[in-house]
């Protein structure tokens, strides 16, 4: 029965043995999987490339693992080895009658004893203890650095520079607003100085008339204040001089004055201190009179009269570079002046029969090509049996001289509600003089205009609304076209 027992214990032993083999060659094969898959054991450090991931394994890992006795611990430095150490416990016994517990190995009852309770000790047999497989694996992953390519290469990229420049490119914007603010304000400040130093020369308050200067018998130009002090000649040169108007700004003053064999009337132009005379070019042929300067000094409307009577209007530019022809027929138009704001131009003419007031557009005449002319519209028609001359226009209203057929007066009529002329020198009728050749102040209060109260002509003024006559004594006598400065 020992020897089968034996034989057991044996077979077990051998069994135990082969799947210890078994095991630890699992195992070894299993850290052989592990090293070459790279899985990462101890202490690792971890560097990046440009465009790989590579990890090395630190040289400095260590494992622990418990000594053969269990009793110690020791740092096994790290390799590719497994070991296996393998140590022997006894076997527990199993299947023994009336064991004591004090000791695996105690004295047992012998079968057929006596009840005196004597006790026989137990054989004992030589069992070979049962093998346990204590394993210990150190190992280390290799040293070759496993690279993994990087499969996004979009990762490199980034909005962020983007962003920056955007942020850079709009920091200036401020910055430029605020070096403007000042640039702008100190631009202001010289414009504003200036401006009143260019105004302290207004234009003097002058009256342009023709008179005989010297006795000689014929027209001279002179300059007077509106009180009539301070009378100068202007021009005298022997022949008769008619003043036909002031440019705007007064530095023109144009007139009319016969010359030549034989006599024709021509248009001149001189300045107030009596230098830079000359006559207008561009003129047509004929007789050339009663021109009156536009408002913005560009342009002169006139009369021109030709050798076989006929008399019409024209447009000359200031250089006489252009000349238009407004009306052609055969009536008599005459006196032309301009509305206050230059687009139309107005005259009287027997179109009709009889002298009334006519108006023309010109506003769309002043172009390289201009087109044909309008025909003129009645403006004022006059009272039965009353001829109109010298139509002057201000505001709303329209001054001019009207005649009876046995004198002349100044008269004033609104244009946009025409009503019956209003009579400013002879309101009741019953003087006789001559009132004749009105013209507006400067601010439209006053007229002034010529009589024969004394015996010849002189120069008087009435209020625009009507009232007393006022005579302005210069010194002259025979006097003709007073023309304030605009």
């Amino acid at each position: 029965m020992l020897t089968h027992t034996h034989q057991s214990d044996r077979q077990i032993e051998t069994r135990h043995r082969i799947a210890a083999i078994l095991l630890g060659l699992v195992l070894l094969v299993a850290s052989s999987c592990l090293c070459s898959t790279g899985s990462p054991v101890g202490k690792y450090s971890r560097k990046v490339g440009e465009s790989d991931i590579v990890f090395n394994a630190s040289a400095s890992a260590t494992i622990s693992g418990t000594a053969q006795d269990g009793l110690s611990t020791t740092t096994r430095t790290p390799g590719r080895l497994t070991q296996m150490v393998i140590t022997k416990t006894p076997p527990t016994a199993t299947n023994v009658g009336f064991q004591s517990s004090n000791n695996a190995y105690n004295t047992v009852t012998v079968a057929g004893a006596t009840n005196s309770g004597v006790s026989a000790t137990r054989p004992t047999s030589t069992r070979t203890p049962v093998a346990t497989a204590t394993w210990f694996i150190r190992y280390f992953p290799t040293r070759t650095p496993l690279v993994f390519p990087t499969r996004t290469p979009t990762r490199t990229r980034t909005t962020k520079p983007t962003n920056t420049v955007t942020k850079t490119a709009t920091t200036p914007v401020p910055t430029s607003t605020f070096t403007e603010t000042p640039t702008a304000t100190t631009s202001f400040t010289p414009t504003q100085t200036e401006v009143p130093t260019l105004t302290p020369t207004p234009k003097p308050n002058d009256v342009a008339f023709s008179a005989d200067a010297d006795g000689d018998g014929t027209l001279d130009i002179l300059l007077m204040n509106p009180d009539g002090s301070n009378a100068q000649v202007v021009l005298q040169d022997g022949s008769d001089t008619l003043v036909c108007d002031w440019s705007l700004d007064g530095a023109w003053l144009v007139f009319e004055a016969e010359s030549g064999d034989p006599l024709v009337t021509q248009l001149y132009r001189i300045r107030p201190d009596g230098s830079d005379q000359a006559q207008l070019e561009g003129l047509p042929e004929g007789d050339n009179s009663q021109a009156g300067w536009s408002p913005d000094g560009n342009w002169l409307v006139f009369r021109n009269e030709t050798s076989l009577g006929q008399a019409d209007l024209y447009l000359i530019s200031a250089d006489g570079s252009s000349t238009l022809r407004l009306t052609d027929d055969v009536a008599d138009e005459r006196y032309p002046d301009w509305s206050p704001e230059g687009d139309r131009i107005i005259f009287v003419s027997d179109l009709d029969g009889a002298d009334k007031v006519y108006s023309m557009e010109v506003a769309d005449l002043f172009v390289p090509t201009p087109p044909a002319p309008p025909s003129p519209v009645l403006l004022i028609e006059p009272p039965e049996g009353i001829t109109p001359a010298w139509p002057h226009w201000f505001g709303e209203e329209l001054v001019l001289s009207s005649s009876d057929g046995l004198q002349w007066d100044i008269s004033l009529v609104n244009l946009f509600t025409p009503g019956p002329f209003s009579n400013l020198t002879n309101p009741d009728g019953t003087d006789t003089f001559n009132d004749n050749m009105p013209a507006w102040s400067r601010d439209g209060s006053q007229i002034l205009f010529i009589s024969d109260r004394s015996g010849a002509y002189e120069i008087y003024s009435v209020p625009a609304g009507g009232g007393e006559l006022t005579l302005i004594e210069n010194g002259y006598s025979g006097e003709y076209r007073p023309n304030w400065l605009p």
